[in-house]
């Protein structure tokens, strides 16, 4: 019996250990699911990543195709451009050598009308001062004789002024020239 004990014992120890190695061998497994799992995730975002990588390519390649046929229209149209701006360029350059001369024209014959005008205009100033002016000395003459009138009665005034003081000096001495006298 102690050995039939012994036997069922080490069976007892040999089953625990071959459990706990199953545990083992299953965690094992389940982490090699969660590793398979993670790397299909990856291989499907990678054939994701890949397609789009394709698709972006190939709209990159269109794009580039599209942008050298916008650069080569481009190119023509600022010929074109460059062209029609060049004889736009001669032809207003034809304009403004046509308008110079017109305007020339115009200024000389508007600075001789304008030296007309000003010697005209100079005539009738200077006729304008000489009339003032001739004026301006019949007033001075005026005056001149207007002074010697008013020098002449401030004489006079002066001489009746005198005069009247004379003849009031001897009016208020009478009495004392009558007394005088007789």
């Amino acid at each position: 019996m102690v050995e039939e004990n012994n036997d069922i014992s080490e069976v007892r120890i040999d089953v625990a250990l071959i459990k706990q190695d199953i545990k083992q061998i299953e965690r094992f497994f389940d982490k090699v699911d969660q590793a398979v799992d993670t790397m299909s995730e990856v291989v499907k975002n990678l054939a994701v990543q890949q397609a789009i990588i394709t698709n972006f390519e190939s709209k990159l390649d269109s794009l580039s195709q599209r942008l050298g046929d916008v650069k080569q229209a481009d190119l023509e149209g600022r010929l074109a451009i460059n062209e029609a701006f060049n004889d736009y360029k001669e032809e207003f350059r034809d304009d403004m050598v046509r308008e110079m001369d017109q305007a020339a024209k115009i200024h000389t014959q508007l600075a001789h009308d304008t030296k007309r005008w000003n010697e005209l205009k100079n005539l009738e100033n200077v006729r304008a001062i000489e009339s003032i002016a001739s004026r301006i000395e019949k007033t001075l003459e005026n005056i001149d004789l207007l002074e010697k009138r008013t020098n002449n009665l401030e004489v006079v005034k002066w001489y009746i002024l005198g005069g009247g003081a004379v003849g009031l000096f001897f009016l208020s001495n009478l009495d004392g020239f009558n007394s005088l006298f007789s």
